[in-house]
């Protein structure tokens, strides 16, 4: 048997069995269905395990993107590395390790897809991003790319855009060298209403959003992560339109009980609190808003359906996942808790109420 670890020099591959009915991972996917009043629809492609072939253990998944042929690309922030599985599930190639050398990570926050296929791979500790060339050898690093600190990145048109808050703007565009070409969007003002830190910290965490490159319409559009709100830019910077969603609990920040630090707290009505998870592109001309709503009982994953041209919310839809992606009537996504692991359902049966 060969080894395929992390410190070994050998490119691995072998298909990642689908999750048999009746297994561990089956029993949680009913289990968060049932919790989250969802039908119990069963993924057709599931990868994660406590134990086992080392490329279905992961860590901690930060991000998830899928190309179009439905190849899915993981990033798991704790083995500092990317997966790459195939559409049916075969491994097919992983790529980095904890450092500072050449194609080496340092707690890497967020991937993306270029035009080219390249897979990108943000890097803020190291200041750069890095770039990963899909090949029948697996992912060969093709070059690490300087880059400000930034929180975010999606790549479209041969530039690359990254959420890095600054006093005049929001999202910062590099060319594909790394080169800062155009910064824009205004930072939202901190939130009012609530036992608050200082305006710079609170206007940072505000701030926090994804980022979703879309070329079809040449816009970028911002999930904020802790407040209720979706704005939608050109790819230029114009604003198009935003949107506050309704029924959105949020965390508030409060003193820590020495009054030495600041905490985060539940929505003291509802003993709740929402977070933005991710935002891909949609079946037809919709947008697919994942939110996570926390409670100290646990907690539930929905979606939220926007219209693209406008932000009207079309329809909400409790799902057993964070959706990172809607590729060929299929969605593509991701959980941490109890198993990190990769999930892929029939988008049409998922929704099905």
């Amino acid at each position: 048997m060969r080894v395929c670890g992390r410190f070994s020099n050998h490119t691995c591959t072998g298909k990642v069995d689908l999750i048999p009915r009746g297994s561990l991972l089956s029993i949680v996917a009913l289990a968060l269905a049932a919790a989250s009043g969802i039908s119990a629809q069963q993924p057709d492609l599931a990868i994660g395990a406590l134990t086992g072939p080392e490329p279905q253990v992961f860590g901690h998944i930060r991000d998830v993107v899928v190309n179009a042929a439905g190849d899915v690309f993981v990033l798991d922030n704790q083995a500092s590395e990317v997966r790459w599985f195939d559409s049916n599930g075969t491994f097919r190639g992983r790529a980095g390790t904890n450092g500072s050398g050449p194609g080496e990570f340092r707690s890497p926050q967020g991937l993306g897809i270029d035009g080219s296929g390249d897979v990108l791979v943000l890097d803020p500790l190291n200041a750069r991003i890095s770039r990963y060339r899909p090949g029948d050898t697996g992912l060969a690093h093709v070059v690490d790319v300087p880059s400000p600190p930034a929180l975010d990145l999606c790549a479209m048109d041969g530039r690359i855009f990254l959420l890095r808050m600054r006093q005049d703007s929001v999202v910062t565009v590099l060319d594909g060298g790394g080169r800062v070409i155009a910064a824009w969007g205004s930072l939202l003002e901190p939130l009012p209403g609530h036992d608050l830190p200082p305006d710079e910290i609170r206007r940072e965490q505000d701030n926090r959003a994804r980022l979703l490159c879309d070329p079809a319409t040449s816009t970028v559009t911002l999930l904020h992560e802790r407040i209720p709100v979706v704005r939608r830019f050109s790819s230029a910077g114009v604003p198009i339109w935003e949107v506050e969603l309704a029924d959105y609990h949020q965390a508030l920040d409060v003193r820590t009980p020495d009054e030495s630090d600041w905490t985060l707290a539940p929505d003291p009505e509802t003993g709740t609190a929402h977070s933005g998870r991710s935002i891909s592109v949609g079946e037809g001309e919709t947008l697919i808003v994942s939110l996570y709503e926390g409670s100290a009982d646990g907690g539930r994953f929905e979606v939220r359906v926007l219209a693209r041209d406008n932000g009207e919310e079309l329809r909400r839809i409790p799902v057993p996942m964070v959706i990172d992606s809607f590729v060929g009537g299929n969605v593509v996504g991701h959980v941490n808790s109890p198993i990190a692991r990769l999930l892929r359902f029939d988008w049409e049966a998922l929704s099905r109420r």
